[in-house]
């Protein structure tokens, strides 16, 4: 049965444990990733700012990495006030990247406020899957929302008003990549300083579109959906 974990507070801390009375969100997915097999990580709502600036790829600073499985729940992304949870990257990093081999779902919370060079929110080269998510107010070069470079599934998700200074406002769909935007999604309001306001996807990936809209996102070319070469 996988173990569930919950966190405790709100302040982004790295002090090497995760325990019944003490347990921060970073603290909850570094003790996931260190079990085999699956977990589930319980996120109360409230405010998460990632403020351990950095840059690595075993999350003890900057953006949380998620290298095994696990289902990330939180209290409702699409409510206002206190009865949200709020994953915020404060402007200064991306917020989650999941890494290659690594399944997971994440639920009933909101992503903002994350910037990277490529995939300002979420990075995914794993195969993940959002349910009742919002990422919104993200910002890249590549990928303003979402960077996807494994199988990616959006239902009853929102990808709005994130930005990308050249393609893929809301998501860019990397290499051999899946991404599948259904369950009455809606990827809307996102800007590309060039190509894909929406979606962008390119070099063999393939995007899936099923009872979902992609809608009022702006670029200079592909304002909803840019196809480049070869997807």
């Amino acid at each position: 049965m996988p173990a569930e974990l919950s966190v405790t507070k709100t302040a982004d801390t790295n002090d090497g444990a995760c325990t019944l009375d003490d347990c921060s969100l970073r603290e909850a997915i570094l003790a996931a990733n260190g079990r085999p097999g699956p977990d589930q990580i319980h996120v109360p709502a409230g405010v998460y700012e990632l403020t351990l600036i950095g840059d690595d790829d075993l999350g003890a600073v900057g953006d949380l990495d998620i290298t095994d499985d696990v289902t990330i729940r939180g209290d409702g992304g699409w409510s206002t006030g206190d009865t949200r949870t709020v994953l915020d990257g404060i402007g200064e990093d991306r917020i989650l990247e999941i890494h290659a081999g690594a399944t997971v779902e994440i639920r009933d919370l909101q992503v903002r406020n994350g910037y990277a060079y490529s995939s300002g929110g979420i990075l995914n080269s794993g195969d993940l899957t959002l349910i009742d998510v919002e990422v919104v107010q993200n910002r890249a070069a590549l990928g303003g929302g979402i960077g996807n470079g494994g199988v990616l599934h959006l239902r009853h998700t929102f990808v709005l008003g994130n930005e990308s200074d050249d393609a893929g406002g809301g998501i860019y769909n990397y290499f051999d990549s899946q991404a599948w935007i259904e369950g009455d999604t809606l990827v809307g309001f996102n800007r590309a300083a060039v190509y894909g306001g929406g979606v962008y996807t390119l070099s063999g990936g393939t995007v899936y579109v099923v009872g979902s809209r992609i809608a009022g996102n702006s670029a200079v070319t592909g304002a909803g959906l840019f196809v480049g070469d070869g997807a």
